[in-house]
């Protein structure tokens, strides 16, 4: 799986054609979530990111001024993330590491862990003993991963769960929920029609409840 992560990386940030361009690409889609946790916690607050693909994430919570380590098991994505950090002038650290044992040193090492686009690809019982390592070098986990709405599932080796689904996995790991969303609108008429019908706070409601979007977000402490 490896070699197709790191080639969808690769053709990303060509077509992207640089990467502040591919940086600002990525905030824009994951704004929701990366301002919860502007919000959450101050500068300085260590943060680390499993999975972490070209490093585009990791370069803008570090712009924002957090500690930000930015992991993958594969040594070809972790340069591609240290050369992110080295073209930007971002000061987030790439390294090696496997999220299903995180080194003994990293043990309640951080403030917040969190993952985007990588729980999906395990089955349950690997995502809920991947959650419970997560646990162990930080109290607060972040996870975004795809619904059954996002448009490359069933293309690749995805798990698909509602958020309700998400709830229970956190749950038997031995998480507390502390927030869960749902993000990014299907370009459907009828997610438009039900945006400008109800009020927002119901749309919102609404949209979580019944999985009614791309991604979902949640946020637990253990």
């Amino acid at each position: 799986m490896t070699d197709r992560w790191h080639s969808y990386i690769v053709n990303n940030l060509e077509a992207a054609n640089e990467r502040i361009a591919a940086a600002y690409d990525a905030w824009q889609y994951l704004g929701p979530v990366l301002d919860r946790i502007h919000a959450r916690y101050q500068p300085g607050a260590r943060i680390l990111e499993l999975g972490c693909g070209a490093g585009l994430h990791a370069a803008v919570l570090s712009a924002w001024g957090y500690e930000v380590t930015a992991v993958d098991n594969d040594q070809r994505i972790v340069d591609l993330a240290a050369e992110t950090a080295q073209a930007l002038g971002s000061g987030f650290e790439a390294t090696l590491a496997d999220a299903t044992q995180l080194p003994e040193e990293w043990t309640g090492k951080f403030d917040l862990v969190f993952s985007l686009g990588l729980m999906e690809h395990f089955d349950r019982d690997v995502t809920v003993q991947l959650l419970r390592e997560q646990a162990r070098v930080s109290r607060n986990v972040m996870v975004v991963v795809p619904s059954r709405y996002t448009r490359y599932v069933g293309i690749t080796d995805e798990r698909i769960y509602s958020i309700h689904g998400w709830r229970s996995i956190f749950r038997d790991a031995g998480l507390t929920i502390d927030e869960s969303l749902v993000f990014a609108e299907p370009p459907t008429k009828i997610a438009r029609v039900a945006r400008l019908a109800l009020p927002l706070a119901v749309y919102k409601t609404l949209q979580r409840e019944l999985t009614y979007g791309m991604s979902i977000c949640l946020f637990g402490k253990s």
